[in-house]
């Protein structure tokens, strides 16, 4: 069985048809839309007792669809505490459309569940996560009781530890294009392992996301803003040096290119990233 604190999450193959629950939310099958017209729509159904949520995605078929899908879940958590729900039927957000892969809806949902139901006001008892076909069933039991799992029993309450790197190289700053939201460009970097120093940490994660090795770094500066991060609260610890060999994207990077200082902030960045860039270029670099 799969908890978080004391409310139960079910992963339910099926449209959830059969369940009795408070609430149900489910996302508007409206076309796209502007990010502003975003909302959620509260009904009450007739008897009395459970209402429907309906979430109105302003998707616009780019990569910030998985952070308006995400925006999405945690809209329709507090709606549903609002009412003072004790259960939940839940229908993923944004994959059958096909503007994000189950993967990103199911590690997104991860996300909102652990952060509303550990630190939000409600009174949950059970979620029911409903996903209609087989297929996407397995991809959502595992990657979302997956990650609930991981971040319970590996990475606890938080807030978590985390590096960067800024990796000079003679043609400019090596970023990498991430393959799990938030998707964008960003630095290498991840989390501390357990018993793992944060200089250990940087260096692993140089060399599992750009096959370089990471040299003659300095410690730059510690961000630690809690809205930093749009999954969890992180601290991350931000290093910089010059990087060894031939980079090559892999781990957690799904792409990685070599940008030249002039025109490094001109892109978007996950995270706080591009601050930490233009920090470095204004105050730190050599």
């Amino acid at each position: 069985m799969l908890f978080i604190q004391d409310t139960e999450i079910k992963i339910i193959n099926g449209d959830g048809e059969e369940l009795t629950a408070d609430a149900v939310a489910l996302e508007s099958v409206d076309g796209l839309g502007d990010q502003d017209d975003q909302k959620v729509v509260l009904s009450r159904q007739g008897n009395g007792h459970q209402y429907t949520i309906m979430a109105s995605l302003a998707l616009q078929g780019t990569l910030a669809d998985a952070e308006r899908v995400r925006k999405g879940y945690k809209d329709v958590l507090y709606k549903a505490a609002e009412v003072g729900a004790r259960s939940l039927i839940l229908i993923p957000f944004g994959y059958e459309r096909g503007v994000i892969p189950a993967i990103a809806s199911a590690k997104v949902l991860a996300q909102e569940l652990l952060r509303f139901i550990r630190f939000g006001k409600h009174r949950f008892e059970k979620v029911y996560v409903c996903v209609t076909d087989t297929e996407h069933f397995e991809i959502f039991k595992q990657n979302l009781g997956g990650y609930i799992i991981h971040v319970q029993d590996t990475l606890g309450l938080g807030p978590y530890v985390t590096v960067d790197a800024i990796i000079e190289l003679a043609q400019g700053i090596v970023i990498i294009e991430r393959s799990n939201p938030p998707y964008g460009w960003a630095l290498p970097g991840g989390f501390v392992d357990y018993g793992e120093s944060l200089e250990q940490a940087v260096v692993r994660e140089v060399q599992e996301e750009t096959g370089l090795r990471f040299v003659d770094f300095r410690q730059m500066k510690v961000y630690s803003d809690p809205g930093r991060d749009p999954r969890f609260h992180t601290v991350s610890t931000v290093f910089a040096g010059r990087g060894e060999g031939q980079p090559k994207a892999a781990d957690d990077a799904k792409n990685l290119k070599i940008i030249g200082r002039d025109e490094v902030l001109k892109l978007e960045y996950a995270f706080d990233h591009k601050k930490v860039i233009e920090d470095y270029l204004l105050n730190f670099q050599a």
